[in-house]
Formats: structure tokens, sequence, C-alpha cells
């Protein structure tokens, strides 16, 4: 789709005062001619965002720090299952917390996110969801870890470690599973290595666990020593014997009604010690406090910069946080590559980072919108218009409703330098 020059300027005018930004010298300086591509377009989308910051008489975001990339721990279905998810929701629901968990995910994100390739033989609606955002995929902001050589070898080795449990997770052994491992084969490029050896190393993690871990501590502080003893040795037994240290397994080598041990607390403490390899490895952060998931399994303390509720608490004035929480895969895709939007996770990054809760993040964001209210007022309109002419036309992608997003967010962002 194209748009003509005065269409854009006019779609991007709220950056500056009409007529502080020449069209006709702009498309000089870029190179781009009347009739603009999709390529033109951005092109001079990031030309009128840099001469609107040059004219607005607010200057200096502030330095940069440097963001981190984000792991999708609730994709694991230990994950789900643990809080309770599976039980509470049906299927379209669970679905849809999913669906807006990636967009979040992937709007905080430096670079990509991780998702161990497990999760979606595990799990149908990891798999569909993926393969519905799979220009995700494409684009490498989805990474798949592995140690090993192949998908196919990884495939193997899972159906081995797996095969006492065939009832917990029923999809990896069926032809959904194949079909996953086989998907998957045509992203190549989104494999990043791995080091760690998760079986020796969560061993070893819960073998220590009691003794130095925080949150061990915290759960366990009412267990007598010596069942202890036994539990820290759980997966060190499995991880022997060949076997995913994983709840279903972890299940069948407890005996609670001797231990004590209460069936949630087992989970918590596998998930824990599981999620902190890969943000160990990768330098990686969770979102925290998802609707679903404020506890994180002991890794959401003093996130605010990876926060579901921070976030929803800068955009939610804005009008914008139902929005990006929908937007299609290709419209959140092109909004990564748009100047407002990093200039706004740049603010956003210093301002969470610098505050003690979500309500003084709220707070900034408040006045921000306050200080161009008309202009977003007028957005939001423009936005419900376009939005309501694409969901008409069935989830047609609209690159007005990331240009609009983009502006307002650059507004913001200007508006709290």
């Amino acid at each position: 789709m194209t748009k003509n020059i005065e269409g854009i300027a006019n779609k991007i005018g709220i950056y500056a005062p009409q007529g502080q930004i020449s069209i006709e010298n702009l498309i000089l300086e870029q190179g781009v001619s009347q009739r603009t591509s999709v390529e033109s377009e951005k092109t001079l989308h990031t030309a009128f965002i840099d001469q609107a910051r040059d004219i607005h008489p607010s200057k200096g975001i502030g330095v940069s720090r440097i963001r981190k990339n984000i792991f999708l721990d609730v994709f694991d279905p230990d994950s789900r299952l643990t809080l309770g998810i599976s039980k509470d929701l049906n299927a379209r629901e669970h679905y849809g917390l999913l669906a807006k968990t990636l967009n979040v995910s992937v709007f905080l994100c430096d670079d990509f996110v991780i998702l161990p390739p497990a999760f979606l033989l595990e799990c149908p609606l990891v798999f569909k969801l993926l393969k519905s955002t799979s220009v995700f995929m494409e684009e490498g902001l989805i990474r798949l870890p592995i140690r090993d050589r192949s998908f196919s070898d990884f495939y193997e080795k899972k159906l081995e470690e797996y095969s006492e449990v065939v009832e917990n997770y029923p999809t990896m052994f069926s032809k959904m599973g194949i079909q996953a491992v086989n998907w998957v084969k045509k992203y190549s490029h989104s494999r990043i290595e791995r080091n760690a050896k998760i079986g020796q190393e969560l061993a070893q993690i819960w073998a220590e666990g009691p003794d130095t871990n925080p949150y061990w501590k915290k759960h366990i502080s009412l267990i007598p020593s010596e069942i202890l003893e036994v539990v820290r040795q759980l997966p060190l037994n499995l991880h022997g014997r060949g076997k995913a240290i994983t709840w279903g397994l972890v299940a069948k080598e407890i005996p609670y009604n001797q231990t004590g041990m209460p069936v949630r607390v087992t989970q918590k403490l596998i998930q824990n010690g599981y999620i902190a390899l890969y943000l160990d490895e990768y330098d990686l952060k969770v979102v925290s406090n998802l609707p679903f998931s404020q506890d994180s399994f002991g890794h959401g303390l003093n996130n605010l910069p990876y926060d579901y509720e921070a976030l929803r608490a800068a955009l939610k004035p804005l009008n914008l946080f139902d929005l990006i929480l929908n937007l299609l895969p290709e419209e959140l895709l092109l909004l990564r590559y748009l100047a407002g939007y990093s200039r706004f996770i740049d603010v956003f990054d210093r301002i969470a980072y610098e505050c003690e809760s979500v309500s003084q993040i709220r707070k900034y964001f408040a006045i921000a919108a306050s200080n161009c209210s008309s202009k977003i007022q007028q957005s939001k309109l423009d936005l419900e218009k376009i939005n309501k002419e694409r969901l008409n036309l069935r989830s047609h992608v609209s690159q007005e409703i990331v240009y609009l997003i983009d502006a307002i967010l650059l507004e913001a962002s200007l508006a709290l330098s």
C-alpha cells in the first residue's frame, strides 16, 4: 500500500507545529519520489521525527541504558499448570492470554524473546500461537535455544526423556508433535546455541537450593530438614536416569503423604530453578506481574522496566495499552522500527528504573498525557476509526494505526524529556 507525501505529512503533523518542517526539503534530502513506497514512507517518517525533535523546545531524552531480552517463562506448560491457568481458563481464554503476553514481551524486549522449543512440543496452544505469529520467527524476534545438532535430534532426545510421562505431554507423542518439529525446521535461523546443560545444572541448583536460595527458604521454612535431604536429591536421580527434570516426573518420585512437601511448593521450586538457568545464560528478564502470574517464581523483583503493570500504567493514559496488546504481528514488527517507539522505550526504561512503584510511573505518564491531551485525543479518534475499519475487514494489517501509535509515543516521550 502506498500513500502520497501530503498524506504522510498530515499523519505525522503531530510532531511539530505546522510549517516548521518542509515537505519538499525532506523529499530532496531523503531521495524519495512523490509516489512513495512503504520503505520511503518509513524513511520520511523517521526524518519528520528527527526534524521535529530538533525544533522541539525540550531536548535530551536522557542516557539510554542497555535493554535486556526476555524469556517467555509462562509459555512453559508446567508454569501454567503451577499457576492454575489450565484449570481456570478455557482454551480460547488461555490462548488469548498467551497472545497478549507475547505482544507485551516483543514490545519490551531489546532484540528478541527466547522460547525453548520444548514448549511448542509440549503445548498445542503455544504451537498454534507461533504459527499465527510466524513473522516474529521469520524476523528473528523469537529465538529457540538448543544444544543439539538439529531440531530432529532435539525431538528424539525429548521423546526419550519424557517416555515415562506420556500422559502428561500427549502432544509431544502425537502427530502434532511431529508437525511442530517439522514446522520449526523452517526457521533454523532462529536457533540460538546453548551452553548450559539443563539436567545437570538444575540438579545442582536443587542440591544447593535449601542452603543458598532465598526463594527456597521462603517456601520451605516449615519442612523438616530430613525431608529436604530426600527432596534435594530428586533431580540428580532423574538426571542420572537420562530423564527430564519436569513436574510430571518429579511428582512420581515424591511420596507426599510421607514428606509433607506441598505439591504447589515443589512445582514452584522446579520452575524457579529452570527459569534461572535461562536468565543467567542469556542475561534475560521475565515480564513480571502478568495478570495470571504475579509470582514470576522469584524472578520478578525490582523489575519495573519489564513489568506488565508498569507498562500498563505508562500506556493507559495515552489510550494505547489495549491497542498494543492486540496489534497484529506485522504491525508490532513495523512499530519496533520507528523512532517514536524507540524513544518511548528509552524514556519508559529510564523512568521505570528510577521509580519505586507502578503508581509513580502512572503519575509521570498521566502528566505527559495532559500536556499533549488535544493531540492524543485527536489521534485516539483516528485510531478508533481506523481500527473499526480494520476489524470490519477481518484483521487487515494497518500501517496507519502503526504510524498514529508511533506519533503518540513520540509526543509523550518529548513531553517527559
